[in-house]
């Protein structure tokens, strides 16, 4: 009979004296909060957190824009000229007004002149200005975008360089 008793002491009672008891670990769920409102929460925190680094980004390229645009129009040599800098998105773009007119040339050597300039030119974005920005712009996430231009302000190239980029 003490087996008995023992038996239905253990079956019935010890789940319920197990939630109430001090001594034993609590053996249901804990959790307050659904999955979905957790998630909810961490992307508007994720949101927050981005909207605020993006603010801080856009600070840093309005104050550089600002200093950088003193200087401009800027002379960098016989036939390249900087002519702009601006703070978009993401990134900062510089403007370069070359002094040839591919206007009058055949499309198909235009194509061909823009390929082989990028080509040749867009490797010396990254190794010319990772020295200067890459600590930083770059490692904030921000990206530097040269745009070349003819006389007759058709594009010639864009060249692009980022934190990746520099080595």
């Amino acid at each position: 009979m003490p087996y008995l008793f023992a038996l239905l002491l253990t079956v019935f009672a010890a789940p319920c004296f197990a939630q109430t008891s001090p001594y034993t670990t609590k053996t249901t769920s804990y959790t307050t909060k659904t999955p979905a409102v957790y998630t909810a929460k961490k992307a508007a925190e994720n949101n927050e957190k981005a909207d605020a680094r993006q603010n801080a980004n856009q600070k840093i390229l309005d104050t550089v824009s600002a200093a950088l645009k003193k200087r401009l129009p800027l002379q960098l040599n016989k036939g390249i000229t900087w002519t702009e800098v601006y703070g978009k998105g993401n990134a900062l773009h510089f403007v370069y007004k070359m002094s040839l007119d591919l206007t009058d040339s055949p499309r198909e050597q235009v194509q061909i002149f823009k390929k082989e300039y990028q080509k040749e030119h867009c490797p010396d974005v990254a190794e010319t200005f990772c020295p200067l920005f890459k600590d930083e712009l770059f490692k904030r996430g921000i990206s530097l975008y040269v745009h070349y231009f003819d006389a007759a302000r058709n594009e010639l190239a864009t060249c692009r360089a980022s934190y990746p980029d520099c080595k």
